[in-house]
């Protein structure tokens, strides 16, 4: 069993999706780093703050002043833009988990769950061979763009945001969220100035979307791992994060799923 096993982690598959996702990620990077500089969110969050409150085990992080935090993220852009064109992959990615995690663990106050995932995302591809297709490197080995990859690469991925929405979906099965609240309350002042203010009128609109939203991201994962729903599981999804980025101010987390 656990030769077979080992065997399936190691057959090689298209490495295509992997980078695909890679330079999609690296792409999220540089653009959550200009929203930054654009809004001066590095001066609002992290500078002109009196108090700063630290993570519990994590005080010790240093502060930082304004010339040498417009420093870090721009490094921090640079790393993402090599980890999308994967050039020197590895060490883009590890530079970009090691400066988003400082830029997270910098001011409690700013804790955006997509940010912790971005920094998880950003060191799994430091592990995984997440260059092993259309990458500058396989360019400077000159090596074909479409290069295939263990299948244990794939699978971690995968494994990673199949974690993000199964854990969406047991977050919401509380009674709060099965009565829909606090979505009716979320969405109301969204709605009421779009072409969806009819369904304000309409009492279960609430429950329509609290138990849609359990039901997307528990089926979710088996959805886009049967052939025969995927496609109808990515237009749904697509659906769903686009929505969640019309509606409400979540930041990159939507264009990032």
């Amino acid at each position: 069993m656990l030769s077979g096993l080992r065997s399936a982690l190691l057959q090689p598959v298209s490495g295509a999706s992997l980078a695909v996702a890679r330079m999609a990620f690296g792409v999220t990077v540089v653009v959550e780093v200009g929203r930054y500089v654009y809004h001066d969110w590095i001066w609002a969050y992290y500078v002109e703050p009196v108090l700063r409150l630290t993570y519990y085990g994590w005080g010790w992080v240093p502060a930082a002043s304004y010339p040498v935090l417009l420093v870090v993220f721009g490094l921090l852009a640079a790393a993402g833009a090599a980890l999308a064109l994967g050039y020197r992959t590895r060490l883009a990615a590890t530079a970009t988990a090691l400066l988003l995690g400082y830029v997270f663990l910098l001011e409690q106050g700013r804790y955006l769950n997509h940010i912790y995932l971005m920094v998880v995302l950003a060191a799994l591809f430091a592990l995984l061979p997440s260059g092993g297709a259309w990458s500058l490197d396989r360019w400077r080995q000159s090596k074909a763009w479409r290069g295939a990859i263990p299948a244990w690469g794939l699978r971690a991925f995968q494994t990673q945001l199949a974690l993000v929405y199964t854990t969406a979906a047991v977050a919401k099965i509380n009674g709060d969220w099965l009565r829909g609240e606090p979505i009716g309350m979320w969405l109301e002042p969204t709605l009421a100035g779009s072409p969806l203010a009819v369904l304000l009128g309409w009492e279960p609109w609430p429950l329509l979307f609290a138990w849609g939203g359990l039901a997307l991201d528990l089926l979710a994962v088996p959805a886009l791992f049967w052939r025969r729903t995927r496609v109808l599981a990515v237009a749904a999804l697509v659906s769903f994060h686009l929505f969640n980025a019309w509606a409400f101010e979540i930041g990159v987390f939507p264009w990032l799923m």
